[in-house]
């Protein structure tokens, strides 16, 4: 007599080794995620690998902006969409989304039309799709949108276990790179003014320096002084310059280029680097942070409180240095301090 027991359902074998497949490939993807602190790179596995495990013809992954209330998406392998789409959703004004960010629980639609009431979705080749929820405890992180079964079937138990498996393991995965994120910044802004420290100021000079010299590009630098900076101490005490150190910090966050980088020299000096920037047309850039910095008030307590700064700038030629470089802006700077102040004053042009 044989035991029935012992024998293998028909397909047992390949519902196993199938079962086994998808679980070696989400172990792979997860190591690829835990591989990096880098969001983009994070990103980057995930749009590969996804789509090919569900067998998906369409995946999005939107990160959340809390300020806007927004999900914009981050990537997607969408045939029809541009890579570098800009795309915004409200996480109030789409149903599909409002009903998994609000409810806070990943949903699985098998068809989309009897479900939703949606039509004329003619990008689509399915009506099944899956929307999950990335999270941090409470925080939303964002979503993941996966729709169109290249077999043209709908989405299964399965496919919804599997992408719940990747969501999770893609939420640790951005919560331990916005963390990073955040220590870094933190290491490298100056705690008062909010700009670059001094440190990352001198790392970017020398990597921007040498970028130029590779390249042949244009590179300029910016270094400024607010005049009587010690007069104000004197006069209004330690907290009013501190708070006017802050209003300059701020015009210069205000006014510059998202490419250029504003940092604290030290003391009351700023530097800016201006990316792309010939020394010829820096003097654009500086002249509208001096008349900005000579035009505003600023308010402390019942005080009101003027400034202004002495900017000097150099230019970065085939042979200089970074400490070049950041000699020449000093004596243009100095210059422009016996020039009378509140003035600017270029490194290759005698006064």
């Amino acid at each position: 007599m044989t035991d029935d027991s012992s024998r293998e359902t028909p397909g047992g074998a390949d519902a196993v080794s199938e079962a086994l497949r998808i679980l070696t490939q989400i172990n792979e993807v997860s190591k690829k995620l835990n591989s990096t602190l880098e969001l983009s790179q994070i990103i980057k596995h995930t749009i590969q690998e996804l789509p090919m495990l569900l067998n998906a013809g369409k995946c999005s992954i939107f990160l959340y902006d809390a300020e806007t209330e927004e999900l914009v998406m981050a990537a997607h392998n969408h045939y029809d969409l541009d890579k570098n789409m800009d795309l915004r959703i409200s996480i109030h004004s789409n149903r599909l989304i409002a009903r998994a960010v609000q409810g806070g629980k990943s949903i699985l639609i098998r068809d989309i039309e009897k479900e939703f009431g949606l039509k004329n979705r003619s990008k689509y080749a399915s009506k099944s799709s899956m929307i999950t929820v990335l999270k941090s405890g409470d925080q939303l992180l964002g979503i993941i949108n996966v729709n169109d079964k290249l077999d043209g079937t709908d989405f299964t138990d399965s496919d919804f276990s599997i992408v719940l498996n990747i969501n999770e393991h893609l939420a640790t995965a951005i919560s331990n790179a916005s963390l990073f994120a955040q220590t870094r910044r933190l290491s490298i802004t100056d705690g008062l003014t909010e700009l670059y420290t001094h440190r990352y100021f001198q790392e970017t000079l020398d990597r921007e320096a040498t970028r130029s010299h590779r390249y042949k590009s244009a590179l300029s630098l910016m270094m400024l002084d607010i005049d009587h900076f010690k007069k104000v101490n004197d006069t209004y005490g330690h907290q009013a310059g501190d708070a006017v150190l802050q209003e300059v910090a701020r015009l210069l966050r205000t006014l510059l280029r998202r490419t250029d980088y504003a940092c604290r020299y030290g003391g009351e000096e700023f530097a800016v680097i201006l990316t792309d920037t010939p020394l010829e047309n820096s003097v654009i850039s500086a002249e509208r942070v001096r008349r900005a910095v000579e035009e505003k008030v600023i308010l402390f307590g019942e005080q009101t409180i003027r400034v202004t700064v002495s900017i000097g700038l150099s230019g970065c030629e085939p042979t200089t240095t970074k400490a070049d470089i950041i000699e020449a802006a000093d004596r243009a700077l100095y210059r422009a301090k016996r020039a009378g102040r509140n003035c600017i004053r270029r490194a290759d042009v005698a006064d």
